[in-house]
């Protein structure tokens, strides 16, 4: 039952009310009364303006001036397609995380759309959105009666079409599953990557990728998966193994697999001569000769790599060649040096004669292998005539240092030597090379001494 106190309680809240829209229409009626419209692009507004027409964008922006407002609009005709076009394929729900909550409701996916349009901007499909395709533009600049400030109100009549909505969408699922596709294959083919030309085509897709994914989560995975493949070169090593003497087979690995890159950027060694440097299948084929290496020294061969803005420097060492094969290794290098001593049995100063040369000298036998002397020749400055000594046949097994002691039987003339004589000996000792059997002529030019010039 309604007592009259219920009635006056109702009453009054009517009055109330009554009381609330008149104010807040004398508010609004004051608010309205504050500007003032002192310019306008036509007469009369439109009927489109703050209206809704089928297959067209209204959209209103209020700016500073013109140009603002005219940016402003083009941006917003741009939210509008972004929305219409993009919540309607399935970036929508992989981009539920970027939906505003609040008080258990959801606020609005149009903040999303605002939040990303500047990234969106990068779509195939917004390039052509101009304000030269409108079909019809309304403004007023307007001015604040209390603080004077101007301002435009800017109306754009957008065409777009429900069919057209509709081909812009399957485009859009197109162009969005072809790039999801390559971001997945670039995720999968991380692990098996086998070049550095692969590691710099697959940051440059990611660049793209980063450019076009306007979504969060995708973006996000991108910038994460750019980061791996930049930090890929970090793990990189360098491999090798000499196959046979002079010859080194190397490279670099990733994750255990052959890594390959264009060249090896510098070849250093401190004995060695490289010969020839051949790319094998992802891999290189060193050849060199090692002659002047001794095989008790620290001989190195030092390669630098230089690949996707990282340098790998690797240094091999030759006592693996000689560790591997002690023998077959080691290089055959036999090198005369030092002084040639010359001391005849018997002189004779009136006749100008000397008898049975003893040739004592000396030659480096830096790989250590035996060799034999097969014969000596020499231009000794007073002899008149070449020293010739055959059939030597005398065999060294000696490393390092060897005295080679030969004689030279008969009768030999000699003349008086003059102050200005040269002090060296022109000559070539004939050696057996055991490595592989065939006969090498040593030249040599050394100092010497003889017993008859004392």
């Amino acid at each position: 039952m309604v007592t009259n106190e219920d009635c006056n309680n109702m009453k009054s809240m009517v009055i109330k009310k009554i009381l609330t829209l008149l104010l807040c229409s004398v508010t609004a009626l004051s608010v309205v009364a504050e500007t003032k419209t002192v310019q306008r692009s036509s007469k009369k507004a439109p009927e489109w303006v703050g209206n809704v027409a089928d297959g067209y964008l209204i959209v209103s922006v209020r700016s500073k001036n013109l140009a603002e407002a005219q940016d402003d609009a083009l941006r917003k005709i741009r939210e509008s397609i972004i929305s219409a076009v993009a919540a309607n394929v399935t970036i929508k729900e992989r981009s539920a995380s970027s939906e505003i909550y609040h008080n258990g409701d959801i606020e609005s996916v149009d903040k999303f759309t605002k939040e990303t349009a500047v990234n969106a901007a990068n779509l195939p499909y917004l390039k052509d959105i101009t304000l030269s395709k409108a079909e019809d533009v309304y403004w007023e600049k307007k001015v604040d009666k209390a603080t004077k400030e101007e301002f435009y109100d800017y109306a754009v009549k957008y065409p777009f079409s429900s069919s057209e909505r509709r081909k812009l969408v399957r485009e859009f699922e197109e162009l969005d599953a072809k790039n999801e596709a390559e971001l997945n294959q670039l995720e999968e083919g991380f692990a098996s990557v086998a070049s550095s030309a692969a590691i710099s085509e697959s940051i440059g897709k990611l660049e793209a990728l980063q450019k076009y994914f306007f979504d969060d989560i995708r973006a996000s995975k991108v910038k994460s998966l750019q980061q791996r493949y930049k930090e890929l070169p970090k793990e990189v090593t360098a491999y090798g193994e000499f196959v046979a003497p002079g010859v080194l087979v190397c490279g670099l690995q990733l994750n255990g697999n052959r890594f390959s890159v264009p060249s090896i950027r510098n070849i250093k060694t401190n004995c060695a001569r490289i010969v020839s440097t051949i790319p094998d299948e992802g891999q290189f084929r060193i050849e060199f000769d090692y002659a002047d290496c001794l095989p008790d020294e620290v001989n190195t061969i030092m390669l630098e790599f230089a690949f996707n803005n990282r340098r790998l420097n690797h240094t091999f060492h030759l006592a693996e060649m000689y560790n591997k094969d002690k023998e077959i290794a080691k290089p055959f290098s036999v090198i005369p040096q030092g002084k040639i001593f010359l001391t005849a049995d018997s002189a004779s100063v009136e006749k100008r004669t000397v008898t049975d040369i003893h040739i004592l000298m000396t030659v480096n036998n830096k790989g250590g292998h035996e060799f034999g002397v097969k014969s000596i020749e020499m231009n000794v400055p007073e002899m008149q005539g070449e020293l010739v000594v055959d059939n030597v046949d005398s065999v060294f097994s000696t490393a390092g240092q060897v005295t080679i002691n030969i004689l030279a039987k008969g009768q030999f003339r000699i003349a008086e030597k003059r102050s200005s004589s040269v002090n060296f000996i022109n000559g070539a000792i004939t050696i057996v090379n055991p490595t592989n059997e065939k006969l090498e002529r040593l030249r040599f030019t050394l100092p010497y001494s003889a017993n008859w010039n004392k």
